[in-house]
């Protein structure tokens, strides 16, 4: 597909008239990816004249990095990326229209349509300011529309920020029968911008968590507790994911886990009362405690949270295994504004956030090994976390333009270290096996020579093999791919990640 683009983009510019070499049409492909990459949109026949002739006064290479500036300060950029941000939270996506949006102090006119969310407009402003990334976390100053407020019929914006220290409206208020009677006829209008202050560290507030958005999208129940919120803080900052499950029976079938959910049969009262009754004792289960050690302490934060963000911080912890195996235990962290501080100095957050930007910019088409992860970690610090100059520092590199091939060896050992990586989060919480904790699975593929290289691998197989791991109760945490890509790194390959 990607051969066939650049070939219709060849021709294109064959039959526009262009009077090019072949180095004039690598450097318009090369353009033409960038463009994509940052903008999400292909550059226009102005621009490809801008840059090119750019190029005849200097480098393609120079051209390029200057064609990366301007794209980085765009506001297709923020908008490309913003909503990068969005569908890794899983939160409604602000419309790539919208983002002329962005004047936060004087707004423009807006044409009808969808505006920015609270989340959307807090994370666009951290990619428009190339403020620390860390500001996800931490940001106490947030704004929004009452165009939202009112049409939101699920949590009001203004409802929400009610404890905020200052709110300041930046126009008068525009009605929802307004609002709706502009959409239908498709009349402009200027938006009503609000400003909600907190103070700085305080310690209910986390950036982005204490956000509407965030909290209607991962709802608390009687049953949950906030352990939908305190997952998904996991899978997003730190890059832990963890899977609601039930262990099974010993017959394979469980009369508990049906009755959750409601709905697929009929039930008897007798039948809810039953699992209602078992709801008391819901998380005990030693297997369901792999998770609930971690989920519960930081789900306890976000305490009542829900229409409004409370007058008072809640208590709780942040724990859980690094992906290297040392266990952090961070207690009687009091609020959320403390919980995102924390999260902010964790080691594991500055690698999962260097994934996600891999995967923005490069897309599915290459592989972030661990090796290129840890150099890249190491830069992303050194830009003090700023994300617009960190991305213009990833296409910036002469490799983002070339195509890499890597052998079937290398990849399936990058998907078994992946696989080992998942197993080794749960072996590292069984007591009952002390010797598999704390593996260093990197070191263990990387060196071939290490000692316990063979053991290990060995070990591995004849689990896995016999049926023993994963034990039945995390079998939906890996998929029938995952494991059978494992099993052919530990009997066929046992290469490391050169593929040697």
């Amino acid at each position: 597909m990607k051969n066939l683009i650049n070939l219709t983009f060849l021709f294109f510019v064959l039959f526009a008239g262009y009077n090019v070499s072949a180095q004039d049409v690598i450097f318009e492909s090369n353009l033409r990816k960038l463009s994509i990459a940052l903008r999400g949109k292909v550059p226009t026949l102005v621009e490809i004249n801008k840059y090119r002739e750019i190029k005849a006064t200097s480098t393609a290479n120079q051209a390029l990095q200057l064609a990366s500036t301007d794209f980085v300060n765009s506001k297709d950029f923020v908008g490309k990326f913003s909503n990068n941000v969005s569908n890794l939270f899983r939160v409604f996506q602000s419309p790539l229209n919208n983002h002329k949006y962005l004047d936060y102090e004087n707004p423009p006119e807006l044409n009808t349509g969808n505006p920015p969310s609270v989340f959307n407009f807090l994370v666009q402003e951290i990619f428009l300011k190339d403020l620390p990334w860390t500001e996800l976390l931490v940001k106490s100053e947030y704004y929004s529309t009452d165009i939202e407020s009112n049409i939101d019929f699920n949590v009001s914006n203004r409802r929400f920020f009610a404890t905020a220290q200052t709110q300041v409206a930046y126009s008068p208020t525009l009605s929802q029968s307004d609002f709706l009677a502009a959409v239908t006829t498709g009349l402009s209008f200027t938006p009503v911008y609000d400003k909600y202050t907190y103070q700085r560290g305080d310690l209910r507030i986390a950036g982005i968590l204490t956000t509407p958005d965030f909290i209607k999208r991962y709802v608390s129940t009687g049953v949950n507790k906030n352990r939908k919120r305190a997952a998904a803080v996991f899978r997003t900052l730190l890059c832990n994911d963890m899977v609601a499950a039930i262990p099974a029976s010993k017959d394979g079938v469980d009369e508990e886990k049906k009755v959750a959910l409601l709905g697929v049969d009929e039930y008897t009262e007798d039948d809810i009362i039953n699992h209602v009754k078992g709801l008391q004792v819901h998380g005990q289960n030693p297997e369901c405690m792999k998770c609930h050690r971690q989920l519960d302490p930081l789900g306890e934060l976000f305490g009542l949270i829900g229409e409004t963000l409370p007058q008072d911080p809640s208590p709780g912890g942040l724990i859980f295994k690094t992906e290297s195996g040392a266990e952090i235990n961070i207690q009687n962290l009091n609020g959320l504004g403390e919980l995102g501080g924390a999260i902010a100095q964790q080691e594991d957050f500055y690698s999962c956030q260097v994934r996600h930007f891999w995967k923005w910019v490069h897309g599915g088409h290459r592989l972030l090994t661990p090796k290129v992860e840890i150099d890249l970690v190491a830069k992303f610090k050194e830009f003090n976390l700023k994300p617009k100059s960190f991305v213009k520092f990833l296409v910036d590199q002469p490799d983002f333009y070339q195509s890499i091939t890597y052998s079937e060896a290398q990849i399936v050992t990058f998907g078994a270290f992946k696989t080992l990586k998942k197993c080794q989060s749960c072996h590292n919480v069984q007591e009952e096996t002390p010797e598999m904790q704390n593996i260093n699975w990197f070191e263990i593929i990387d060196d071939k020579a290490h000692p316990k290289r063979p053991t290990l691998i060995n070990r591995s197989l004849k689990q896995i093999t016999k049926g023993h791991m994963p034990p039945p109760e995390s079998k939906a945490d890996f998929s029938d791919a995952e494991l059978e890509n494992l099993t052919k790194w530990l009997k066929d390959y046992k290469t490391n990640f050169d593929g040697q």
